[in-house]
C-alpha cells in the first residue's frame, strides 16, 4: 500500500455494492474488499460493458481514453492521474 492506494491483481469481480467489490481470486476463494473509491481495470480488449452495468447501479464512472492502443500508455497514465486528482 502506497499513499493510502492499494493494488489487487489476479482476481475475478462477481458483484459491486455500495463501497463494496465481492470477488473470487485466483485459487478461486471468495472476498469482499470495501473502499470509498474503486478503479477496476480488466481485460486486454476496450470494452465499455463493465462502465454501462455500473452507470446503470447510479455510480459514477470515469473511462480513460488511450488504453486500447499501443503506444499511447504514457498518455493514457496521464489521464488517470488527473482523473484521480478529481475524484
Amino acid at each position: 500500500m502506497q499513499n493510502g492506494v492499494e493494488f489487487r491483481t489476479g482476481f475475478n469481480v462477481r458483484g459491486i455494492q455500495e463501497k463494496r467489490v465481492l470477488y473470487q481470486d485466483s485459487q478461486g476463494h471468495g472476498a469482499v474488499l470495501e473502499a470509498d473509491v474503486f478503479i477496476l481495470a480488466e481485460r486486454a480488449q476496450p470494452s465499455m460493458e463493465l462502465a454501462e452495468e455500473l452507470e446503470k447501479l447510479g455510480l459514477e464512472v470515469y473511462s480513460l481514453l488511450y488504453c486500447d492502443q499501443p503506444g499511447y500508455v504514457m498518455r493514457a497514465i496521464r489521464m488517470g492521474a488527473s482523473i484521480a486528482r478529481q475524484i
